[in-house]
Parts: structure tokens; sequence; C-alpha cells
């Protein structure tokens, strides 16, 4: 015996889940996207840095604030190392790491040893506020880097 109807739905719900899964795709790119391209007021002059490099199973996370003038009176970097999961989400595997500065450039640098195979990256976490007083936040990620 044959049932038609149900082969209909069966191909409606294949294609409504074959959507949802390019939505989902495009969403997270667009998510990435706009959290790379915030506009900035107070460090607009100001370079910042995320790097990561990886030597067999170990990874050296940097950050790096270079100041361009005297607005900034307080910088805060929060640091941590990311491993890429499924559908492109990323998890962090370590961090929290963190460092304050009186507005001048620094350096933050940390090591992570024996990591699983996988994707990685690095997220810095850039904290400034100005001498008016006005704080703002903006990530920034490192290239992806593979482990195995």
């Amino acid at each position: 015996m044959s049932f038609p109807n149900k082969n209909k739905e069966v191909r409606r719900v294949k294609k409504l889940v074959s959507i949802a899964i390019v939505l989902v795709m495009a969403l997270s790119f667009c998510t990435t996207a706009f959290a790379v391209s915030a506009s900035t007021y107070a460090t607009g002059a100001d370079k910042r840095d995320s790097i990561l490099s990886i030597s067999g199973s170990t990874a050296t996370c940097k950050s790096i604030y270079t100041a361009n003038g005297d607005d900034a009176v307080k910088v805060v970097i929060t640091q941590s190392l990311e491993k890429q999961g499924l559908f492109w989400s990323w998890s962090k595997v370590a961090g929290e790491w963190t460092k304050t500065s009186d507005g001048s450039s620094m350096v933050l640098t940390n090591t992570v040893s024996n990591l699983e195979k996988g994707k990685y990256r690095v997220k810095s976490m850039f904290t400034v506020t100005d001498k008016n007083g006005k704080e703002e936040t903006i990530p920034l990620y490192s290239t992806t880097e593979k482990v195995g």
C-alpha cells in the first residue's frame, strides 16, 4: 500500500529543515561581520591586534593595544582561546586573562599547551575609557589556526 500524501509531507519537512540550516549559517556569518566592523569613538586612532600562533599542540595567544595619542585613560584587554565546534560555533577552551593599563600601549600574551585537534582562534576584548569617561568594548578575533 502506498501513501502519496506521506511522501509529500516528508519532502516538505526536508525542505523546511534545509531552509532552516541555510538561515542559521547565514545569520552566523552576519553576526561575525557586525562584531568586527564596530564603529569606535574612544579608540578611533588606536591600533588593536589579536594574534594566534600554533606550534604542534601549543597555542600562543597575543593581544596588542597600541595607543595613538592621549585620549585613552584606561585600557582593559580580556583574552580567551576559542575552539570551533559544530556549525561554525565557537566555545571558550582557555582564558579570561585580563590586563589593564593607564591608556598606554600594552601586550597580553598567554600560552596554552596540549590542545586537541581542531580549529582555534583568539578572542580579544578591548575595553577603552577616554578622557570624557566614555567607555567602549570592541571584540577582535585572530585568524583561525589548526591543530593536527
